[in-house]
């Protein structure tokens, strides 16, 4: 059988049998398919309305976290007059004094602006005997005689103190007993710098904001407790009047939603984060879709009727008639194109086996026929031999990089075993030597002048100096972790050249700013005594260095030129490169540490020449990279 007829046979065959089995299919399952997606569309709508309901809850406990930023609320509780105890008069009204007013002012105006922006019914400070400082009830300022003293029997009181500073203790909800709502409540404590928790900081928002969230569109949509009454419900506000301060009496059972598979599809929920079901109420089947919230337990349930999850969608009937149309014209086209497409298919194919038949297999490159459709598969052929052999050479040319990685990171390990025994050998004479200066210093003290003092404590810096920049080393090979403090620059660039030796002829002029930055000292400190001697050396035993700083919105940079001959250009691009140096005598670790460090930090070093200056960036945050362990 020609290959054109074994085409057409075979095509025809399987256009048929897909055509028959997907109708079939699409017939047998079309309500089902409907169903179920209406299902999936259930799933997205709750899952969207379950993150706005964990966003709400989240959003209330970062804005909380927020306003226990005013550093007002740590002042205010260390005035002594505030850890000395609380004060009342004859008629058992708290007092303040000029101080804590001033400070409980202010809090309340911080308070006030916090309460308009977020919806919050009431917000307050209550002390650990349970003794409110300031409240606000509806943005109104609650004035002293109305503080209560008794704040440490509410429910949210205990648990709060247990919180850890910036944690959030989220209250089940409650009847609040000023505004008279259903609310939750939000606590986190006031920490001191000694870990101390005086107080805590309270806010209530209405179960209304958490009820609005909820949409149920042509369904319904409701939360239920695990213990079986209903939260909140787009068909009923729940907690519009109160009607009771229990739970179990305010809210309606969960029974008069499910009727009397109620309790086994309650037990279904509480066993499983996410999921869905059907049940008959008596009338018709109700979907639903389900997912548990991770406050308290409570469950997210989008429900709907059968009959609204078909309204809008084309009956079985018709779709059967529709489905049947379509598979007859598929299969004529599908056929009508097979037979078009094999002729198409098959005619340059035997053409070119009849040349392939003629020519040397081996040589397609060769081939030269006239027939455009042959000729863009030779030229294909072709092609693919010439990326083939460019590939090669791009893998002989990774293969000699890997190869100079692979000489490059012998080198290092060597490194990085020469620097363990120095570190060895040397820690032993560093201490010798930090041992005597020690001994000199306490045993002679008395007889020493000043300047012996001075150059005693020289001595002993320099040597622990020493210490750092041979476990600097090391950490090129494997980094460590930062230790990031805020560091004033001025301090930190005269450190660093009080441990270098500055020739007499060479001026080292310092222009930095007072400047507070975040860095890890001594890192930083190895980086800028590489640039210094690098500099020294440039401008050899005669010359100018200046050191200077200045910053922008996002960082701070610190420059360090020097008057030298400068870096030849050809240098300029591989100076940051592990191992690389003119210097008979070098590592090529220097610079490239530098680099390493300032990276780690989240900033980058850079030179320029004319004069020769390297730049240091250092983010204002500072950016920690992950080191490698």
């Amino acid at each position: 059988m020609k290959i054109r007829t074994q085409l057409i046979f075979f095509f025809s065959i399987i256009i048929i049998l897909s055509v028959g089995i997907s109708s079939y299919f699409a017939i047998s399952y079309t309500e089902s398919s409907i169903l179920d997606a209406e299902i999936a569309k259930m799933n997205t709508h709750n899952a969207e309305i379950m993150h706005e309901i964990e966003t709400l809850h989240q959003r209330a406990s970062e804005d909380l976290v927020f306003a226990l930023k005013n550093p007002k609320f740590v002042e205010y509780f260390e005035l002594p007059e505030t850890k000395a105890g609380n004060v009342y008069d004859e008629n058992g009204v708290l007092q303040f004094t000029e101080k804590q007013q001033e400070i409980k002012e202010e809090l309340e105006r911080w308070t006030y602006h916090f309460q308009n922006k977020f919806e919050v019914d009431e917000t307050c400070l209550i002390d650990a005997t349970g003794q409110e400082h300031a409240r606000l009830v509806l943005s109104q300022i609650e004035i002293n005689e109305n503080l209560s003293p008794d704040e440490a029997t509410a429910p949210f009181f205990e648990s709060s103190f247990m919180k850890q500073k910036n944690e959030v203790h989220v209250q089940y909800p409650y009847v609040s007993p000023d505004t008279e709502r259903w609310v939750f409540a939000y606590t986190s404590p006031v920490e001191l710098g000694n870990g101390q928790k005086p107080a805590i900081y309270h806010f209530e928002m209405p179960m209304t904001v958490f009820e609005k969230l909820l949409d149920g569109r042509d369904g319904r949509m409701f939360v239920v407790d695990p213990n079986g009454y209903i939260i909140a419900d787009t068909q009923d506000t729940v907690t519009e009047t109160v009607s009771s301060f229990e739970p179990e009496k305010q809210f309606p059972s969960f029974q008069t939603a499910f009727g009397d598979d109620s309790l086994n599809i309650l037990n279904e929920m509480k066993l499983n984060e996410i999921g869905s079901g059907s049940y008959f109420d008596g009338t018709e089947t109700h979907y639903f879709v389900y997912e548990r919230l991770s406050t308290f337990d409570w469950i997210l349930i989008y429900e709907k009727p059968e009959s609204l999850m078909l309204v809008g969608h084309t009956t079985l009937s018709d779709l059967l008639f529709t489905i049947g149309i379509i598979a007859l014209s598929v299969t004529i086209i599908g056929i009508f194109s097979v037979i078009v497409i094999s002729s198409r298919i098959t005619r340059p194919i035997t053409k070119l086996a009849d040349e392939i038949s003629k020519e040397n297999p081996e040589r397609l490159e060769e081939l030269d026929v006239s027939d455009p459709d042959i000729g863009k598969i030779s030229h294909s052929v072709n092609d693919l031999i010439q990326k083939m052999n460019s590939y090669q050479e791009e893998i002989h040319l990774q293969n000699q990089e890997l190869l100079i990685q692979k000489q490059q990171l012998e080198r290092m390990a060597k490194i990085g075993e020469s620097a363990s025994k120095l570190v060895h050998n040397l820690r032993t004479p560093l201490t010798v030597i930090k041992a005597t200066v020690d001994l000199i210093y306490h045993s002679s003290k008395e007889s020493l002048d000043d300047a012996s003092i001075e150059k005693l404590d020289r001595i002993k810096s320099a040597s622990e100096n020493l210490e750092t920049q041979i476990r600097s080393v090391l950490q090129y090979v494997r980094e460590k972790p930062l230790d990031i403090q805020n560091v004033k620059l001025r301090d930190l660039i005269n450190d660093t050249l009080n441990t270098i030796q500055i020739p007499s002829s060479v001026n080292v002029s310092v222009e930095c700013s007072d400047d507070v930055i975040q860095c890890d000292p001594d890192k930083l400190q190895i980086v800028l005594m590489n640039i210094i001697n690098n500099a020294l050396e440039a401008v050899d035993k005669s010359g100018k260095i200046t050191i200077s700083s200045n910053k922008s919105n996002h960082d701070n940079q610190i420059q360090i030129s020097d008057n030298g001959p400068g870096i030849p250009s050809e240098n300029m691009a591989k100076i940051f490169d592990s191992l690389f140096t003119t210097k008979p005598s070098g590592t090529g670790l220097g610079l490239s540490f530098c680099k390493s460090v300032l990276e780690q930090h989240g900033g980058s070093i850079t030179v320029s020449q004319n004069p020769t200056t390297f730049t240091i960036s250092l983010p204002k945050k500072s950016l920690v990279k992950k080191s490698k362990e």
